[in-house]
């Protein structure tokens, strides 16, 4: 989609750079989705050159550049199972490979929508999100703590996130999924993900059917998840309703429990 109020974009070489007020710019699947009224300026995120994808001992660093295609596709260590959810995400989303290729792990993020699968992998295996906030000082805050309700999250005018860091501590757990659908291509109505702790029990986030990111711990039934989230909490739009999907998301969850070998499912 064209943007005619648009008159500027900024290719910055450091964060010093970034102008004020400029509307962030990655891969432009949002953006360029639908009319931005009243922006007028739009700052090129990815004229800072930041790596996408650095791998070390202690974890998985991911630039909010970095796109699903690349991450999903990319060789992990195999001695890190977590590492595999990236590509679960990735094909969890409504998306094209031409979205995938563009598409970026940061924007998945700071749209904050309930299906926003990269939401559901930040989540569940303990990443950091680094944002680097309009005054010039930096912040990390937990993906879990990052999205508030949907299409809104911690971010404030200005800020940016600059990466998300999965530590190795959780990518070397065992993990399981599960997504539902009303149709195989379409929009995710419920997206689950379990984690076995290192000590033995089981950790569930609850995603797409429910407006913000749900942790679960220590549950001796898991197919009773419903009952144990708020249910205002629960999703209610022209791709399930709220019933449906808290019936849904505690058949899935016994699922994931089961497969996983948690118990009480």
């Amino acid at each position: 989609m064209d943007l005619p109020t648009v008159t500027r974009i900024a290719t910055p070489a450091a964060r010093a750079d970034i102008p004020v007020g400029a509307m962030p710019l990655a891969g432009g699947t949002w953006v360029f989705s639908e009319p931005q009224l009243g922006v007028t300026e739009l700052v090129d995120l990815l004229a800072l050159g930041w790596r996408p994808i650095t791998v070390r001992e202690s974890g998985i660093e991911l630039a909010a550049t970095a796109t699903l295609a690349a991450v999903a596709a990319h060789p992990f260590p195999a001695s890190w199972p977590g590492a595999a959810l990236f590509d679960a995400g990735a094909r969890a989303l409504l998306a094209s490979f031409k979205v995938l290729d563009a598409a970026t792990v940061g924007g998945n993020l700071a749209l904050s929508y309930p299906a926003g699968a990269m939401i559901a992998v930040a989540v569940a295996l303990d990443a950091t999100v680094q944002i680097w906030r309009a005054d010039g000082s930096d912040e990390d805050v937990a993906a879990r703590d990052f999205v508030t309700g949907s299409q809104t999250n911690v971010l404030r005018p200005g800020d940016l996130i600059r990466r998300i860091t999965y530590p190795a501590a959780a990518l070397e757990c065992p993990v399981a999924h599960r997504k539902l659908a009303p149709s195989s291509r379409g929009r995710s109505a419920a997206f689950l993900i379990g984690r076995t702790l290192p000590d033995g029990t089981g950790m569930l986030t609850v995603t797409a059917s429910t407006v913000r990111p749900v942790v679960l711990t220590g549950l001796t039934d898991w197919g009773t998840v419903g009952a144990a989230i708020d249910p205002d909490l629960f999703v209610d739009d022209v791709h399930g309703a709220a019933d449906w999907r808290r019936h849904v998301t505690g058949v899935l969850a016994g699922r994931i429990a089961d497969e996983l070998g948690w118990g009480g499912a």
